[in-house]
């Protein structure tokens, strides 16, 4: 019996460990998702998206530790383990965290996306805007030539 609530504690401290492992990680990766950043160019929006793009590609690739913490947590849940209660509000605030940490990631590449396409009106627009300058002048000009071939 002692044995065996021995190996529940240890087990228990693993578990408290690798909940604490993951919260890290998201605390470290938040602000990244939670910039506000939206750059100041096209060149600079399109930069930030594919950093941004890293950034999802790297969360998704942490699901799978998320999923494997909580059901390690949740045998113990199921197993009866004396500290049950303990383990399911730990498991519930890393999930609520890294549910938080995705919809803010969700929200930054929308958020990206909404810019760059603003950005690329404002380099279409200006873009427009120096081909009218351009011929200007041409449509100015007073000189309509004096027969059909020079007009």
């Amino acid at each position: 019996a002692r044995k065996q609530k021995l190996a529940d504690s240890l087990r228990l401290q693993q578990l408290f460990r690798d909940v604490e492992d993951e919260e890290t990680w998201i605390r470290e990766k938040e602000p990244i998702a939670a910039s506000t950043n939206r750059g100041k160019d096209l060149i600079g929006v399109q930069n930030l998206l594919k950093k941004h793009q890293a950034l999802q590609a790297e969360i998704a690739g942490h699901e799978p530790r998320i999923k494997a913490v909580t059901q390690k947590g949740n045998s113990m849940i199921d197993e009866g383990h004396f500290a049950a209660e303990d383990v399911k509000a730990k498991l519930n605030d890393l999930n609520q965290k890294w549910e938080t940490l995705k919809g803010k990631a969700s929200q930054r590449r929308q958020d990206l996306e909404d810019s760059l396409q603003a950005q690329q009106y404002f380099a279409d627009a200006n873009e427009a805007e120096s081909w009218m300058r351009e011929k200007e002048p041409i449509v100015g000009s007073t000189d309509y030539g004096k027969d059909e071939d020079s007009a």
